[in-house]
């Protein structure tokens, strides 16, 4: 007994580590909670683990335990292990790409990351905008934080209440970056709002508008609101390029390179290199470095 693990734990722990024991699920999402550790990036590691060994290149007595696909026994120890950094798993606690770095031998083919954040569980190869937003966000592949494009690959709907009269095609490299840019302009606000990310969705989107008009005695429109996260995420770039960032860390990992033998995006391989042309292009951010515009930034 315990809280309901939602979708992205579900198929963190389940699906993507080939354990279709709901009670093991459930028993992971709470020993995360319990440990503070994250069910995406906890998932993700204990997969890239699962890999490692598959391939030989981490032994059952380097990690203490057999973690073939599905060993559920393994699986809750590895969480303990990972949270008390305890073995294998004070590589582990480093993150997936840290940890490949470590470990070697090719581990980095298969180490899901972006920026060093563990990539969550909406495939960029079915939704290229999704794939475009993990590579350029501030953190790396974080979901969170564009939610409405999911929506929109899986629902083929627009968003009109910010100029998006009709959603991109999923697997089609057009008009993906022109929606990218204003779904995270969008949710950079409402992140700095401190609302729910449920709550951008439809009509929601005027409502927050028009709730912040209510309580500051301003009258902003939604452009106004999208120029103010254009605003933050040129900021937020600024800063992650004076810290070391290049346009090279605007990339997909290898994994994500190769397509899906089945289901339907079957065959499908991200073209990234045109939508990421385009993205920079709306950002006003160097065609080369990726670095914010001067003439941006003071405007």
């Amino acid at each position: 007994v315990g809280k309901g693990p939602e979708y992205e734990t579900l198929a963190a722990f389940g699906s993507m580590l080939m354990i279709n024991d709901l009670g093991t699920i459930i028993k992971a999402n709470e020993s995360c909670n319990n440990l503070g550790l994250d069910t995406i990036s906890c998932g993700s590691l204990i997969a890239f683990a699962m890999e490692a060994f598959e391939k030989g290149i981490l032994t059952e007595e380097e990690i203490g335990m057999d973690l073939s696909w599905g060993n559920k026994e393994s699986t809750l120890k590895l969480i303990e292990k990972i949270a008390k950094r305890d073995g294998i798993g004070d590589i582990l606690a480093e993150g997936v790409m840290r940890a490949s770095e470590k470990i070697g031998n090719d581990s980095k083919k298969f180490a899901r990351h972006v920026k060093g954040l563990e990539m969550p569980m909406h495939d960029p190869r079915a939704i290229f905008s999704m794939g475009l937003h993990y590579a350029t966000d501030a953190v790396g592949s974080r979901h969170s934080s564009a939610n409405q494009l999911i929506a929109m690959g899986l629902a083929a709907m627009g968003i009109p209440e910010i100029g998006i009269k009709r959603a991109p095609k999923r697997t089609k490299t057009k008009k993906q970056a022109s929606a990218t840019v204003k779904v995270q302009d969008l949710n950079t606000v409402s992140n700095s709002l401190v609302v729910c990310a449920f709550s951008t969705a439809g009509k929601a989107i005027l409502d927050q508008v028009e709730i912040y008009n209510a309580i500051t005695g301003s009258s902003l429109s939604i452009d106004d609101f999208l120029t103010i996260g254009e605003r933050i995420t040129n900021l937020r770039r600024a800063f992650n390029m004076k810290f070391g960032l290049t346009a090279k860390d605007d990339v997909l990992p290898p994994r994500m390179q190769e397509s899906m033998p089945d289901g339907g995006s079957a065959g499908v391989v991200i073209d990234l290199k045109p939508m990421l042309d385009e993205y920079y292009q709306l950002r006003s951010w160097d065609p080369v470095t990726g670095k914010p515009l001067k003439e941006k930034l003071i405007s």
